[in-house]
């Protein structure tokens, strides 16, 4: 842990002020530690991705070009940054798989979600190590047209096998599972 302490120093003198959030830290105390599980959270504005363990917050940019890795590590979700992960076309297929293999292609293809008028959150389902993706249409009485039935999509993935590639531009959010075990 003093490794990751001693990191995440290092990243606050490096890190820009004005494009990253700081890193919020909760000090620990002996008398109330707990063991929660992770969780993962986009800022309001869907340009960050928060990761959320044990009363620590960590940001990752998703405008990089790279985007950040969503996966588990045991039984717990994570996220880094990307440093290039590799093009659909380099993903390779778990041996065996050749009558499936079109199936698992297009099971890895990428996801593009809109961040005009709409919202997203994650769930993640440690039993299955399954990340769902919820998004809804922003509800404003205000707005004369505004939709009457607001619509709510959920997007699921399997971190079990895949890592979930997460990068934004523009107005979109790109997600790409990338295989990496079978």
């Amino acid at each position: 842990m003093a490794l990751l302490d001693d990191l995440l120093s290092f990243l606050k003198l490096k890190a820009k002020k004005d494009t990253l959030p700081s890193i919020q830290e909760k000090p620990n105390s002996l008398k109330f530690v707990t063991n929660m599980l992770n969780s993962i959270s986009f800022s309001t504005d869907m340009r960050f991705l928060y990761i959320i363990d044990n009363g620590r917050a960590f940001t990752f940019d998703l405008e990089s070009k790279t985007g950040v890795l969503i996966g588990t590590l045991g039984n717990q979700i994570t996220a880094v940054t990307a440093l290039e992960a590799p093009d659909l076309e380099d993903t390779p297929l778990p041996d065996g798989e050749q009558g499936a293999s079109a199936n698992r292609i297009a099971a890895l293809k990428p996801v593009k979600i809109t961040t005009v008028n709409k919202h997203w959150t994650t769930v993640f389902n440690q039993d299955k190590l399954a990340l769902s993706v919820v998004g809804a249409t922003d509800i404003d009485l205000g707005i004369a047209n505004a939709p009457s039935n607001p619509v709510c999509e959920v997007l699921a993935f399997d971190l079990k096998s895949n890592l979930l590639q997460v990068r934004k531009t523009g107005t979109t959010i790109e997600l790409t599972p990338k295989f990496i075990r079978g």
